[in-house]
């Protein structure tokens, strides 16, 4: 999959603080490729969100978290969340409290 890495090139060469996926139809296997490349290379926080992460389940949050590569997930709406969400991190805080933001802290999903 030459082009993953050249995509993922492409991503890491603008040094970002943080990667973010919008998922529409559910864990695909060429973003979940991608996360999981940057995941090794880097230790770059992922979130991810999208029309998708509406329909997802409470019950299922351990296995997406354990499977899909992801630090921070957005379920429903994003507007606020995600604006909220890097601000705290931007500060290195824990993102305690910010309505709809997902996150796993040791064994516990918050």
């Amino acid at each position: 999959m030459v082009f993953l890495k050249r995509y993922i090139s492409e991503i890491l060469k603008n040094k970002p603080r943080y990667i973010a996926f919008s998922l529409d139809t559910g864990f695909d296997p060429i973003s979940r490729a991608i996360r999981k490349q940057i995941k090794k290379m880097t230790n770059l926080p992922i979130i991810v969100g999208g029309t998708f992460t509406s329909f997802i389940r409470d019950d299922s949050l351990d296995t997406i978290f354990s499977k899909e590569y992801i630090d921070y997930l957005i379920v429903g709406s994003g507007e606020n969340a995600l604006p909220n969400l890097i601000e705290i991190l931007n500060h290195k805080r824990e993102p305690v409290g910010v309505a709809n933001v997902f996150y796993k802290n040791g064994a516990s999903i918050r």
